[in-house]
């Protein structure tokens, strides 16, 4: 048996190198892949807390509208029942919203399966991250209820994207509190932490009534061609969240 010397017990680091003087092998050098780095202090594994789950987690998507328009990863028919009522509903608004978060979504998760129901089966681990449009947030605390029943316990964390298909609708301070309040409640039980998001509805051009002018137009573009407010900041948004595992901003409910 051949030893290191206390020198190279203290200060070797090359492994390799230590490798190649003391047990004979021969070394050959093999393609590795971006994820690949070496754990070396505490703040590597901080890195690696954040990486390793964008490259190993599978996130499902639950949408009515998109799960028509891709392929559905699923296994069986094993649905209890469809969790979206009439108030609550996939529309265009979702797939516009999907469109944002495309690339987001995909650069964090090793799979996207698409579904039209909370209950689908999802290889572990798993995130999920519904979209879906409300005519009234009155309904929301019911539909938030049934949708904690159906979704995992284990998923985390739980992203439900709600778009607002009222452009008068305000969700005033008061009524944000009481909603964070029914999402920690519904979601007491589960493991990782659920946020939902309001936003408010892209603007969708009307049609120009005959005898009417068309939208005055500055340079080459006119206010019907500018891309919702929350472009930037959606995606951004989904990305750190995401990146939540703790349960310590449990509940949150944000408007955009």
């Amino acid at each position: 048996m051949v030893l290191c010397s206390n020198e190279e017990i203290d200060h070797g680091t090359e492994c390799l190198l230590l490798a190649l003087r003391h047990s004979g092998v021969k070394a050959k050098l093999v393609s590795g892949t971006p994820h690949l780095w070496k754990v070396t202090e505490e703040k590597d594994l901080e890195v690696a807390r954040t990486l390793l789950p964008r490259i190993t987690r599978n996130t499902s998507l639950v949408c009515q509208a998109l799960a028509s328009s891709q392929p559905c990863h699923t296994a069986g028919d094993s649905y209890t029942r469809n969790p979206f009522s009439d108030s609550l509903t996939c529309n265009k608004e979702c797939l516009r919203v999907f469109a944002l978060l495309d690339d987001t979504l995909r650069r964090t998760c090793k799979e996207l399966h698409f579904s039209p129901r909370y209950n689908t089966p999802v290889p572990s681990p798993t995130s999920l991250v519904a979209i879906t449009s409300i005519i009234t947030t009155d309904t929301l605390p019911q539909h938030l209820r049934s949708a904690a029943a159906e979704i995992s316990k284990t998923a985390r964390p739980v992203i439900i994207i709600i778009n607002q298909q009222d452009h008068s609708s305000n969700v005033t301070s008061l009524s944000l509190v009481s909603l964070q309040q029914d999402v920690r409640e519904a979601f007491s039980d589960h493991l990782g932490p659920v946020t939902v998001i309001l936003r408010s509805p892209s603007r969708v051009p009307e049609m120009v009534k005959e005898g009417e002018c068309a939208p005055e137009v500055h340079g080459h573009t006119s206010d019907l061609d500018h891309p919702p407010p929350d472009t930037d900041q959606l995606p951004s948004l989904l990305a750190s969240l995401l990146d939540q595992t703790s349960r310590c901003f449990h509940g949150l409910v944000l408007v955009l």
